[in-house]
């Protein structure tokens, strides 16, 4: 019921652009205070070629200890959630557009190509 009400459908959006869009790297991502440890980020790490024993073990424990950010998904800004209102006034075909397109973007995540 929490995750349902005003506040969090008005700014779902802004958690989404931390979390998994423009603001989760580079220039936005500092303005927002969204900035961590290098290692942390996806790619950043590649754990299989690291040949100093105790540099991989030092990584390994940082991850472990600290985790991941997810991959990003999103490069521009998440749009607002529509009301009821916002919603009902999509008719027809416009909103076959619009659910088409979600479910193709939700398709090219699970398949890692968000593009």
């Amino acid at each position: 019921e929490a995750l349902e009400c005003d506040y969090v459908s008005n700014n779902i959006n802004n958690w989404i652009d931390l979390i998994f869009g423009y603001k989760q790297r580079g220039s936005a991502a500092v303005a927002a205070l969204n900035v961590y440890h290098y290692t942390s980020y996806e790619g950043m790490v590649d754990l299989d070629n690291e040949k100093d024993p105790k540099k991989r073990r030092a990584l390994e424990a940082q991850i472990s200890n600290f985790g991941q950010t997810p991959r990003q998904i999103f490069k521009e800004p998440h749009p607002k959630r529509m009301n009821y209102s916002e919603a009902s006034c999509l008719k027809g075909n416009t909103l076959h557009h619009v659910l088409k397109a979600a479910a193709l973007k939700a398709n090219a995540i699970q398949m890692g190509t968000p593009e």
